[in-house]
């Protein structure tokens, strides 16, 4: 193991990214590094803007739900997840392959069934934070005989099987010798509280990283930067840090950079033109 002296950081920063449909995160993570592998839970194609090389781009859509919607008691389809895992531990290997000197092509299956050969990525894209733990869900049932949580008769069991599960993915995820960005949702913060003499969830105002139940405290702080995506007036922007209304959100590795960021693309009032999303790559890369 190295001195301490002569650590060095990874030069690869992995991102979180977190708003409503709409708000500038798929365009954002579009002009990260090429090439890119994008794994699409929620969506059928990756977001393609100016200035981006489609042909640097790879992605795959995940099946629809294999059930059988004619029975009135059909598991969970477990299908997505198992996708899923298959494509992400593929990933996995083609880098383990690169490290030890005997490179393994990186190949994914697509929905259609042909098997296409990716580029080494600079990036992996997961689109669909909420999707996923979804997916995941809907697997641990499916593998314990279940219809609902309900079945488990402990509820709790099943929230552990799920935190475990999620925990251990992320982690492959995030030890990826690339960029990793996690695109999701947004989700407003519940607190025990009593309500006329019954203990009820409420809300509490505050908006973090909809990852799913504990999750959405854990996984914010393994990433190295985590961003909340949002419109005001027609205008887009970023938040890089908590407030009273926001909780898991952060910059690092770059100092004194404000709590809210313009991220509209285009020209300014001088006629200059202005790519913020570009710009702010360039930081968290350090280039």
């Amino acid at each position: 193991m190295p001195k301490l002296s002569e650590y060095q950081a990874k030069p690869w920063p992995n991102i979180l990214c977190t708003g409503d449909s709409g708000s500038g995160k798929s365009t954002f993570i579009a002009h990260g590094p090429q090439p890119s592998a994008w794994l699409l839970v929620d969506k059928d194609t990756p977001t393609i803007v100016e200035g981006v090389n489609p042909d640097e781009v790879y992605f795959k859509t995940y099946p629809p739900a294999e059930v059988d919607l004619t029975k009135k008691d059909y598991l969970p389809p477990r299908n997505v997840a198992d996708d899923l895992i298959a494509d992400l531990q593929a990933i996995k290997n083609h880098f383990v392959s690169i490290l030890r000197g005997k490179p393994v092509p990186l190949r994914i299956k697509q929905m259609d069934g042909t098997i296409e050969e990716w580029p080494t990525p600079a990036m992996v894209v997961l689109e669909g934070g909420a999707p996923t733990s979804h997916q995941a869900s809907n697997r641990i049932l499916h593998m314990n005989d279940k219809h609902t949580v309900d079945d488990f008769g402990n509820k709790l069991r099943f929230y552990d099987m799920r935190l475990q599960f999620l925990m251990n993915f992320f982690d492959i995820a995030l030890r990826l010798p690339c960029v990793m960005c996690l695109s999701t949702w947004g989700e407003t913060d519940k607190t025990s509280q009593k309500v006329d003499g019954k203990v009820e969830l409420v809300d509490t105002g505050i908006v973090q990283p909809r990852i799913g139940g504990q999750l959405n405290d854990l996984i914010p702080g393994k990433f190295d930067s985590s961003f909340y995506f949002f419109v005001k007036n027609g205008f887009y922007y970023i938040r890089t840090q908590d407030d009273d209304k926001h909780k898991g959100y952060k910059v690092g590795n770059i100092v004194g950079m404000p709590p809210t960021v313009p991220m509209t693309i285009g020209k300014n009032k001088e006629g200059k033109f202005l790519n913020p999303c570009k710009d702010l790559w360039k930081l968290l890369l350090q280039r």
